[in-house]
């Protein structure tokens, strides 16, 4: 299982984006964990096609997670195992899709992911493909919901109309 962030490990990521971590001071504003941006503003996507669009929502990283979960499962049960079919089919809640898909997270991409942020750089904006039934970034969601971060750019690729789900979040860009 993965290891979550000590407070020195968060204040030096937090000092390499140029924050204050200790007492405010000359008039500076202590910016929480939760307003460091750690994700590009671009959206981070493959080559689009004809026909595609993308659309930019901010969102929780639970929900990113479900997100995922969600769209993975069918293919997930249709080239699963008969011992994997019977763990799949207990996945019913909101929760077990997030724990889920927390066995896919790899402490390896992590140190990666803190080495980048530590170097002062932005990581790539994940994304839902609901054409293709792709996505990047679950290691980046999951890193930033141990940073403590409440909120989270993700890109949604479709076609035709937007997904429904997407009403029910802020549309950063469109």
């Amino acid at each position: 299982m993965t290891k979550g962030w000590t407070q020195d490990s968060l204040r030096h990521a937090m000092s390499a984006k140029g924050l204050k971590s200790g007492k405010r001071g000359r008039g500076q504003r202590q910016k929480k964990a939760e307003e460091v941006q750690i994700f590009s503003e671009e959206p981070s996507l493959h080559t689009i096609h004809a026909g595609e669009k993308i659309i930019v929502i901010e969102m929780s990283p639970d929900d990113y997670l479900y997100g995922v979960g969600l769209m993975q499962l069918v293919p997930c049960m249709e080239s699963a195992k008969p011992k994997q079919l019977k763990k799949l089919y207990k996945i019913k809640k909101k929760e077990d899709y997030i724990n889920w898909q927390k066995e896919f997270i790899y402490e390896g991409s992590l140190k990666v992911l803190r080495k980048l942020l530590k170097k002062g750089e932005k990581l790539g904006m994940p994304f839902l493909d609901y054409i293709s039934d792709g996505q990047e970034g679950r290691n980046r969601a999951f890193l930033a919901k141990q940073m403590g971060m409440k909120k989270i750019p993700v890109t949604i690729v479709y076609k035709g109309e937007p997904p429904c789900f997407v009403r029910t979040y802020r549309v950063i860009n469109a």
